[in-house]
C-alpha cells in the first residue's frame, strides 16, 4: 500500500469466498491488499486458505495456511509464492492470517514476514527462504527494514514474579543472514503489570511501535506507567521523551521520514501532536483533533500519501478522509460519495501514485483525486483484495478467486 514503503506492513483486511463444500466441510480462500515495494518494481500480498468442519451451529477451522505472493509491478503476470505457516484444528478460533505481516526491503530484493512462530525472509528473485525461530514466550510486535540486509524489530516476553506480571521489551537489529542468536540489542526495558496483546492483529496489537520508513527512528510508548511518546534514535541508541501528554495510542509517518503524527489517550480524551525530525519540535494539534474525531479512533494509515501531503484514513464516524496536519486541513472525501439512505459515507485508501485514492462505494470501487474528483470507475471486479493502482497510474490490479490476478487499464 504505498510507493516509498520500508515500513510496508500489511493491513490484513481479508476477503473470503467459499470455493467448495460438502455436507461436513467447507473450504475458503482470501487475500490481503496488494502492496507495492518502495522502489515500485514489485507487488506482494498474503494469500489465505482454510478448511472448516461443521460439528455444530458454528463452523470450526480445522486447517489454515498462509502464503506470501509476489510478482513484477510493471508486468503483473506470473506470481511466485512461498508458504509462511500452517495451523491445524488446535488453533481454531484464532486467525493465522490476521497475525501475519510483511515488509519489502528498500530495493525489493527481500521480503520480511512476521508470523506467530517467528520471522521469515524471502529472496524475491529466487524464492529462497530463511527462518528465525523466536525464543519461548516471545512475540514480535513491530518491524522495519534498516537497509537491504538488516531489519529492526521489537519483541516482548512475559514473566511472572509473585503477583506482578513483568514485560520485557527489546528492540533488536537483525542481519537476515545471521542466526537469531547473533541479533543485536538496540534497546531493552522492563515493565510491571503492562498489558501487551498476544494476538497481533492490525488495529489491536500490530504494530506496537512505529518505525520511520527509513528505519532511523522508532516512536514508542515509554516503559513507565504513563506510557507517553518517546523517540528512539536507532543509530546511536538514544531515547528522549517527546513533548505532549497521554499514553501513546497510534502514529503515522511521512514517507520521507521527516515528520510523524501521533495521538495519545488522557482522561478519556485524545491529544494529538506533529513532530518534526529536523526541527526537533512538536506542534500541538489537540484542539483541531478533538473537534474532528472526538474520542473515536482516527483509523489512519501507517504512512502518509506518497507525496507526503496528507494522512489518509477511514474513521467509523466520518469515514474516508484526507488530513493535512500543517497547515491543518481536512477533506471529507467519503462524504462526497454518500448515497441517499446510507448510514455512513464510503471509506478510502491511499495508493502508490500521488493524487490517487480508491474509494470503496460497495460494491463498486472508484479512483478519485485528492479533491474527490472521480478519475475512473473500477466497477465490481475488485475480487478479494480490492483494487490497487500500480506505479505510473496506468493500471490497477486485484486478486481474485483461485489466486488469480486481474489487471485493468486506467486509460
Amino acid at each position: 500500500m504505498k510507493l516509498a514503503m520500508n515500513l510496508a506492513i500489511v493491513a490484513c483486511g481479508i476477503a473470503v469466498v467459499v470455493t467448495g463444500c460438502s455436507s461436513t466441510t467447507t473450504d475458503s480462500e482470501g487475500s490481503s491488499r496488494v502492496q507495492v515495494s518502495p522502489n515500485g518494481t514489485l507487488m506482494a500480498y498474503l494469500w489465505d486458505s482454510r478448511s472448516f468442519a461443521h460439528f455444530g451451529p458454528e463452523p470450526v477451522a480445522i486447517r489454515q495456511e498462509v502464503s506470501i505472493c509476489w510478482c513484477a509491478a510493471d508486468t503483473p503476470g506470473k506470481v511466485k509464492s512461498a508458504k509462511v505457516a500452517t495451523w491445524g484444528r488446535d488453533k481454531s478460533g484464532y486467525s493465522l492470517f490476521g497475525q501475519t505481516h510483511f515488509a519489502f526491503s528498500p530495493d525489493a530484493s527481500r521480503l520480511a514476514i512476521v508470523y506467530p512462530a517467528g520471522l521469515m525472509f524471502v529472496e524475491t528473485a529466487t524464492g529462497k527462504t530463511r527462518r528465525h525461530k523466536l525464543d519461548e514466550n516471545e512475540i514480535v510486535a513491530s518491524l522495519a527494514w534498516l537497509d537491504n540486509g538488516t531489519v529492526g524489530y521489537s519483541s516482548y516476553r512475559h514473566t511472572k514474579a509473585e503477583s506482578a506480571v513483568h514485560v520485557e521489551r527489546t528492540i533488536w537489529r537483525q542481519d537476515v543472514n545471521v542466526d537469531i542468536a547473533g541479533r543485536e540489542v538496540i534497546l531493552y526495558d522492563r515493565r510491571i503489570d503492562y498489558y501487551v496483546p498476544t494476538l497481533l492483529d492490525v488495529g489491536d496489537g500490530w504494530p506496537l511501535e512505529f518505525w520511520s520508513p527509513d528505519g532511523r527512528f522508532v516512536l514508542m510508548a515509554g516503559a513507565d506507567e504513563k506510557a507517553e511518546a518517546q523517540l528512539l534514535s536507532v543509530g546511536d541508541k538514544t531515547v528522549h521523551k517527546l513533548a505532549g501528554k497521554g499514553y501513546l495510542k497510534s502514529a503515522t509517518w511521512a514517507q520521507d521520514g521527516s515528520r510523524v503524527l501521533w495521538y495519545a489517550g488522557v482522561e478519556g480524551q485524545h491529544n494529538a501532536y506533529l513532530y518534526s525530525i529536523a526541527e526537533k519540535d512538536s506542534k500541538d494539534l489537540t484542539d483541531q483533533w478533538r473537534k474532528l474525531f472526538g474520542t473515536s479512533k482516527p483509523g489512519f494509515e501507517l504512512l502518509w500519501t506518497p507525496d507526503n501531503r496528507f494522512v489518509a484514513g477511514s474513521n467509523l464516524a466520518i469515514r474516508g478522509y484526507l488530513l493535512c496536519p500543517d497547515p491543518w486541513e481536512v477533506r471529507l472525501i467519503g462524504e462526497k460519495f454518500r448515497k441517499p439512505g446510507d448510514a455512513v459515507a464510503p471509506s478510502l485508501r491511499s495508493q502508490a501514485v500521488p493524487d490517487m485514492l480508491v474509494v470503496d462505494m460497495a460494491p463498486d470501487e472508484l479512483i478519485v483525486d485528492y479533491t474527490g474528483r472521480p478519475v475512473k470507475n473500477l466497477g465490481q471486479e475488485g475480487g478479494m483484495s480490492g483494487w490497487t493502482v500500480l506505479p505510473g497510474g496506468k493500471k490497477a490490479v486485484s486478486v481474485g478467486p483461485g489466486n488469480q490476478l486481474t489487471v485493468k487499464a486506467l486509460e
